[in-house]
């Protein structure tokens, strides 16, 4: 059976702070990929 896929709500604050640690050059590998999937999954894309 395949897997759906479970969209997020994140506000325009969360999309915010997450688009501005994307931005960052002395972020983590581990969390700059957290934060680019939740903003993924927030727009339904994974």
């Amino acid at each position: 059976m395949p897997n759906t896929i479970k969209t997020i709500s994140l506000t325009d604050d969360d999309k915010s702070y997450l688009n501005k640690l994307l931005t960052q050059s002395t972020l983590e590998i581990r969390v700059y990929q957290r934060a680019r999937i939740l903003l993924l999954k927030s727009e339904g894309g994974i």
